[in-house]
């Protein structure tokens, strides 16, 4: 005898239209070595690495930086932020790098 395919039951959380829906993102590793180059082309190498657009606040662009590194975009992100102590911003959704002025206090929920 023939049993009928049974239906699957829906995936549970987010939706279904997608087969990738539950699937971590993958981001390439790249390889960022500057020497002496302003913020605002180093916002502009690593925005084009992942084929994004920058934005470099005025009052950073002639900044000299220099880096040597391996990770992904927003890993180097980081690196680039931790170091040059700017406020550094990967908008996947907008494909837009942004080296932003960090502002003296962080925002917070709740202060004391």
């Amino acid at each position: 005898w023939v049993q009928p395919p049974e239906v699957l039951p829906p995936r549970s959380g987010g939706s279904t239209d997608s087969s990738h829906a539950g699937s971590p993102s993958l981001r390439p590793v790249y390889e960022l070595t500057l020497k002496d180059a302003t913020l605002e082309q180093t916002c502009k190498v690593l925005a084009s690495m992942a084929r994004y657009s920058s934005y470099t606040s005025p009052s950073l662009a002639t900044q000299k930086f220099s880096v040597k590194n391996l990770g992904t975009i927003d890993e180097l992100a980081r690196i680039i932020e931790q170091q040059a102590g700017i406020k550094v911003v990967v908008d996947h959704e907008n494909k837009e790098v942004r080296f932003l002025v960090r502002t003296a206090l962080e925002p917070t929920l709740f202060s004391e």
